[in-house]
């Protein structure tokens, strides 16, 4: 018997590396900007670039189907479920995935508001 805890390791790990990803843009937006991240006129049209391209996502079809895996795992897990620890962790992964196709944008706009 395979023990959840590797399909929830799966799952965080498609997490903390998505945290070290957006840990490295905001680094990246504050170097970038020298630490003036309120006067300086390019963070108002990188605002509305991130305001943008997170407006669209919300209302496309892959969002939606995210958003589907996401809000339903059940079917998924049960039905790809094994005795293999490798395979329960990229189900982890994968599931993890889905999760994060559902929020990046938003916490991309909660960074770039934020900043």
């Amino acid at each position: 018997m395979v023990h959840p805890v590797i399909l929830v390791t799966g799952y965080l790990s498609v997490w903390l590396a998505a945290s070290f990803g957006f840990a490295a843009l905001a680094l990246g937006a504050f170097r970038s900007f020298n630490g003036e991240t309120f006067l300086s006129p390019w963070t108002g049209h990188a605002g509305a670039i991130v305001l943008a391209i997170a407006g669209f996502y919300q209302f496309s079809a892959l969002k939606e189907a995210c958003l589907v895996k996401c809000r339903n795992p059940f079917a998924t897990l049960f039905g790809r479920w094994s005795t293999r620890p490798a395979t329960i962790y990229r189900l982890g992964l994968q599931q993890g995935l889905w999760c994060l196709g559902c929020c990046w944008a938003l916490m991309l706009v909660m960074l770039a508001v934020g900043s």
